[in-house]
């Protein structure tokens, strides 16, 4: 796995239908093998100013179409991600796209902490990106 090969940090860059734009960081991103189903080993320290949405997802498995979390969250959120316990977690970024920016409930593009966990918001911009950990400076 990429991710277990040297430390990793992820990036993500998050926007809405208004303009505002925030990102959120973790530092140790670890992500297992196929064979584990890509659960989300490790975040590390969050820093940003989009808020932690991702660390209740930490240690859950990638649930798909055809691995889905025992509580359907993949069908309920129309879309995969590290889904975890029963309410299924606080984002999903690979959820439905809206353009005008309002979801059918919480299957749209999510991150919890950006409009204080109101779920009709759905996200219009999500980017991702793993690279090598910074040296401490």
């Amino acid at each position: 796995m990429m991710t277990a090969a040297e430390p990793q940090e992820l990036y993500i860059d998050l926007g809405d239908v208004n303009g505002t734009y925030r990102h959120a960081k973790y530092d140790n991103f670890i992500v297992g093998s196929e064979e584990e189903s890509f659960v989300l080993k490790s975040l590390g320290n969050y820093s940003g100013n989009a808020g932690d949405s991702l660390r209740e997802h930490e240690k859950a498995k990638f649930a798909t179409d055809d691995r889905d979390s025992p509580n359907k969250c993949v069908h309920s959120y129309d879309g995969p991600w590290w889904f975890n316990g029963s309410s299924c977690g606080k984002s999903s970024l690979n959820g439905k796209y809206f353009k005008e920016g309002i979801a059918d409930g919480r299957n749209g593009v999510s991150w919890g902490h950006w409009n204080m966990f109101d779920y009709k918001l759905s996200l219009t911009f999500v980017k991702m990106t793993i690279r090598p950990r910074s040296p401490q400076t």
